[in-house]
């Protein structure tokens, strides 16, 4: 028992309190340098608590410098906004006011002229453009000035151009002001919808649909969407029936789509293969053959060919190793005897 160490209890009431006392402070309403101080002592003070070897005299220490700097805090000087005739400027609260510069107050920001009165509206400081509220602070975002709409970037400089906005993209113009209907940037034609944001996919602005690719261009000639083939003229718009391209004719339907296969028009049979090429002269379709026309309509009843009779049924396929009539065609179709 002689040996055991006695064990001293210390007690840190009054040091958590002055360390309470502290957190509840504010550094704006100080000074600088006294708030230096304090930060200084109550650094100290939180490492003495920590501190379990710390005895009584380190913590009532450590209590006491807090409550002194606390003491010691002097008031910052309070900016008050001020008004005359010709405007609004800001008094730091020891009679000078920002002048020519930018400045921050209340977690805003606010432009002063040269005389130091508040700027609103648009300003342009350099190639940047900012536009001050008539509050006078500056405006971040979108904002409507008169008929359009402006989108300022987070430093408040005016956007131009394309900018991405919640995952949505715009463009404005050189004034900055949105743009809405066709733009053409470059080479390439993008359709903004009355909300400012770039279409994609199929649009109908009017009489007449557009598709938009997935970067917003719009889409000339062949485009495949979900597995069917489209066609789109040299201004975009959507081709519907009948249209030739090189040596080639090719049939869109109401809606626009590639046709293959057989597909009857008015009282004629026409067959578009998978290429949707129109087929002309013999085609052979699910074993049987076919003759389609010239001008692609599927031939029936008896033909000429390169100087050989055929015979086309009624569904236009070609007659084989039967008589029509008096008439006999053979294995090949050729009609080779009469009787």
């Amino acid at each position: 028992m002689d040996n055991l160490k006695k064990v001293t209890k210390t007690n840190t009431a009054s040091l958590k309190a002055a360390l309470d006392k502290a957190a509840k402070l504010k550094q704006s309403d100080y000074t600088a340098s006294s708030w230096k101080n304090l930060t200084k002592a109550v650094d100290a003070g939180k490492k003495v608590l920590n501190n379990k070897k710390a005895s009584q005299k380190d913590i009532d220490k450590a209590a006491n410098s807090i409550q002194k700097a606390i003491s010691n805090l002097k008031k910052a000087a309070r900016g008050v906004w001020k008004q005359n005739a010709k405007g609004w400027w800001y008094d730091y609260g020891n009679g000078k006011w920002p002048a020519g510069k930018w400045e921050s107050i209340d977690g805003k920001w606010y432009a002063f002229d040269a005389d130091g009165y508040m700027r609103t509206g648009w300003f342009r400081e350099g190639n940047t453009w900012y536009y001050l509220t008539n509050s006078g602070a500056m405006a971040t975002g979108w904002v409507k000035v008169g008929c359009y709409w402006y989108y300022l970037h987070n430093n408040g400089a005016m956007a131009t151009g394309w900018v991405s906005v919640n995952g949505t993209w715009y463009y404005l113009t050189n004034s900055g002001a949105m743009a809405t209907g066709w733009i053409k940037s470059g080479q390439t034609w993008y359709y903004l919808t009355s909300s400012g944001a770039m279409a994609t996919g199929w649009i109908k602005p009017g009489n007449d649909w557009y598709y938009l690719t997935s970067s917003g261009a719009m889409a000339t000639g062949w485009a495949k969407v979900d597995e069917s083939w489209y066609y789109l003229t040299s201004s975009g718009a959507m081709a519907t029936g009948w249209i030739r391209l090189g040596n080639n004719w090719y049939y869109l339907n109401a809606s626009g789509r590639m046709a293959t296969g057989w597909v009857k028009l008015g009282s004629s049979w026409y067959y578009l293969t998978s290429s949707g090429a129109m087929a002309t002269g013999w085609i052979k379709d699910s074993g049987k053959w076919y003759y389609l026309t010239f001008s692609g309509a599927m031939a029936t009843g008896w033909i000429k060919v390169n100087g050989t009779w055929y015979y086309l049924n009624g569904s236009g396929a070609m007659a084989e190793n039967t008589w029509i009539g008096n008439y006999y065609v053979n294995s090949s179709g050729a009609w080779t005897k009469t009787r």
